[in-house]
């Protein structure tokens, strides 16, 4: 309208001036009572006082269209903003509808494509190998929707199953392996039934770290050739400590049976040295070694009880050397009844006995030489 108006221009308003100019312009004389003019007047009025209140009605008639044509506006904006607003309520409630619905189409089709797995797994699996499975498919559908094909969802859905079930395929295969680490220990070792025996479990743990040192990709056959190697090196361990253990039990001092725990302790620990797969000769030359001196400690011992065997034969003479004296009436000793003189002898025996043995260690006494060194003694004690 503004654009119209200063196109076209504003129609000139009708002349406002007072009553009083008004009957003077109608007279064609000037006004008798000048009191009469109106009061915002200072002068007559002219043309120019006539146009710029002209331009003020105008104006102020411009201002208040302005004004209403803005609070119009304003008031369409409120109702165009509800519009809009509601508008966007509707698409939201819509939207969210649809997504809603979508993602219960994909949950259905996920759970539908979970269990075509589930049915692809092995039955003889392990229970928890279905959540590895799970965490595999939902991976792989993470990259596919409901509208691709079936074909193409069945595919990778298998393989998803084979990669999770991989391990436990390959533990299967690694256990059924290293069962025959078993068959190359000597059949007396293995236990046909019941629990496996102490080698048969060290030839199963020895096979299993030959594998793990192998390559992930290793065949079948590579790590049955580190198994059967495994094995073998555990067989020969075997016959090397069973060599040792009998080395070790045929060790036997009857003279000194204390001892003979500790020769063989001393020996077991010497064959602990040796490397594994050491000759029965290096073995016995290490026995004799560690041996030697519970060998010189048996034959001390073995001279001493014979020696005191040999003295306990010879002291009897004490009790015939005694009686003799008794009877001799003239015997410068007195020794009492019998029960006193059978007292005296066993102390006389007890207080011969060491010097008897030891002079037997020192060098063998024929009876006679050790009747005579009794008697000696017995007259130097008397």
């Amino acid at each position: 309208e503004i654009q119209r108006l200063r196109r076209e221009g504003v129609p000139d308003p009708p002349p406002s001036t007072p009553a009083e100019f008004q009957s003077e312009t109608a007279g064609g004389a000037p006004a008798a009572n000048p009191a009469a003019r109106h009061p915002l007047l200072l002068a007559e009025p002219s043309k120019d006082a006539i146009a710029s209140a002209d331009e003020v009605v105008r104006l102020g008639n411009e201002v208040k269209a302005l004004e209403l044509k803005r609070a119009r506006e304003e008031n369409l904006d409120w109702f165009r903003e509800r519009e809009r607003k509601q508008t966007e309520t509707r698409a939201a409630r819509d939207r969210e509808v649809l997504e809603r619905k979508a993602q219960r189409l994909r949950d259905e089709w996920e759970n539908d494509c979970i269990e075509y797995a589930f049915r692809c797994v092995p039955k003889d699996a392990p229970e928890d190998f279905r959540l590895s499975v799970s965490k595999c498919v939902r991976e792989v559908l993470l990259e596919l929707s409901p509208s691709d094909s079936e074909e193409l969802v069945g595919q990778l859905v298998g393989a998803a199953v084979e990669k999770a079930v991989r391990p436990w395929r390959r533990s299967k295969e690694i256990e059924r392996v290293v069962q025959e680490a078993k068959e190359q220990l000597p059949y007396w070792v293995r236990a046909w039934s019941g629990p496996l025996t102490e080698w048969e479990l060290q030839a199963i743990q020895a096979a299993r770290r030959a594998i793990a040192a192998l390559e992930d990709d290793a065949t079948p056959q590579e790590m049955r050739a580190a198994v059967v190697a495994a094995g073998k090196e555990v067989a020969s361990e075997y016959a090397d400590a069973e060599a040792r253990r009998l080395i070790v039990a045929a060790i036997f001092l009857p003279n000194t049976p204390n001892e003979q725990e500790n020769a063989r302790q001393a020996v077991r620990s010497a064959l602990e040295e040796l490397p594994v797969g050491s000759n029965r000769a290096q073995m016995e030359q290490a026995r004799d070694e560690d041996l030697a001196p519970f060998k010189a400690a048996e034959e001390a011992a073995r001279a001493q009880a014979k020696a005191k065997s040999e003295a306990d034969f010879y002291l009897l003479h004490v009790d015939s050397y005694l009686a003799k004296i008794a009877a001799d009436p003239h015997s410068k000793w007195d020794l009492g009844s019998l029960s006193d003189r059978y007292k005296l002898a066993r102390e006389l025996k007890e207080e011969l006995r060491p010097i008897l043995v030891e002079e037997i260690l020192h060098e063998p006494l024929t009876s006679k030489d050790a009747h005579s060194l009794i008697e000696a003694l017995v007259n130097r004690r008397l």
